[in-house]
């Protein structure tokens, strides 16, 4: 039940309907900045998320098991033991629910393991809000050369 009150509040922000029909990623720009492959093939990548002004992404962790499924998360297509190491989130609530989130801008980096040639996938899951609006949860796919 309390999941649910959850959900209500954040829809309820939604002044729209074509707000609601808007995905997150519409709300955030990313840029890639590659390290060099190693001899191990291992390689360090920083997720640079640009957050549009007013809006804010769920942080990973987020700090609230009611949102586990909006925080933000990065996976590497094909690599299972990539590691991903993302900022602490900013202390936030929405009425009385309190949670971690980005606002502005959040680096993520991405240790992963490839060979030279080969491109990497990332999938960058993002759920965003203002003070009025929940998008629907967006993936933004991104490619390291």
């Amino acid at each position: 039940m309390k999941r649910f009150a959850i959900l209500a509040l954040c829809f309820a922000f939604a002044s729209d309907a074509s707000a609601q029909l808007m995905k997150s990623d519409s709300k955030v720009k990313t840029t890639l900045k590659a390290g060099p492959i190693g001899a191990d093939g291992k390689q360090t990548v920083e997720v640079m998320l640009k957050i549009d002004a007013g809006w804010h992404l769920y942080a990973n962790p987020v700090g609230n098991e009611d949102f586990l499924n909006s925080q933000t998360k990065v996976t590497v297509v094909g690599d299972k033991n990539a590691k991903i190491t993302y900022p602490a989130g900013t202390a936030m609530s929405l009425g009385d629910v309190k949670f971690k989130g980005y606002e502005h801008d959040a680096k993520i980096v991405v240790e992963l393991t490839r060979t030279p040639g080969e491109s990497a996938t990332l999938k960058i899951l993002v759920s965003a809000c203002d003070d009025k609006n929940c998008l629907l949860p967006g993936v933004i796919v991104a490619k390291v050369e």
